[in-house]
Order: structure tokens, then C-alpha cells, then sequence
């Protein structure tokens, strides 16, 4: 490219908007009683097969019918952090944190201890 930069992208556009309009990206790992499935799905705003899915986009790990233990989120390097975003991408908009030495931030970008609330409450219910 004449800037210098690569890009990849995949793009599946389901423009059904009834009630079982989604798109799913799946893969397949082995098979038979050794498969195992992933898959990235999305369900458009009218989607009322699965109560309460509408507008969510959802990461699988397996089915009813084939093996999956989970869901790994991983940051390659050993200063990679996971981080949660709500209302868009900004600074303002990060929510909650896991940072690469193990502490969870709520509401702190930048998390002291194993567990890091800023600006908030804790309701613990026994």
C-alpha cells in the first residue's frame, strides 16, 4: 500500500432484519467426538430466537454437541493489559482493566492492588 501500512479484514453483512437475523464467524478445530468449536456471532437488533441476544455480540467456545473448555483472552507480551470499553474507544469510555501484572481496575486505568475500585461502591451480599 502506498502508505506503508497492510491491512486484513473479513466482512460478512447478514442485511436480514427479522427475528433470526445474525452473522457468525465459526471455526472448527479435529472432529468427531474430538472437534472443538469457537466462533464470534452477532445478532442484529431484532433477533428474539434467544431471549434477550438482540443487539449482543457474542464469543463462543463450544456447543451442546462438541467439546470447549473456555474462552482465552491473551495478551501476547508480558506488558499486554485486557481492557473493557463502554460507549466507544476514548480514554473516558475504558470501564474496567486487567493489566499485565494481575490487577483488576474498575473505574482506574491504572490499578494499585490485585483489586482496584476508583470512584465507586462495593456491595458484597452474604
Amino acid at each position: 500500500m502506498a502508505d506503508g501500512a497492510s491491512r486484513a479484514l473479513i466482512l460478512e453483512h447478514n442485511i436480514d432484519n427479522r427475528n433470526k437475523g445474525f452473522t457468525s464467524l465459526e471455526q472448527h478445530s479435529g472432529s468427531g467426538m474430538n472437534e472443538t468449536l469457537g466462533a464470534f456471532i452477532t445478532y442484529n437488533s431484532n433477533y428474539n430466537a434467544i431471549p434477550d441476544y438482540h443487539g449482543y455480540v457474542s464469543i463462543l467456545s463450544g456447543s451442546t454437541t462438541r467439546e470447549g473448555r473456555g474462552i482465552n483472552l491473551i495478551g501476547q507480551k508480558d506488558y499486554a493489559n485486557i481492557r473493557f470499553f463502554l460507549g466507544g474507544v476514548q480514554n473516558s469510555d475504558l470501564k474496567m482493566i486487567l493489566s499485565s501484572n494481575g490487577h483488576l481496575g474498575i473505574g482506574s486505568s491504572t490499578p494499585k492492588a490485585k483489586l482496584h475500585i476508583s470512584d465507586g461502591d462495593v456491595y458484597i451480599e452474604i
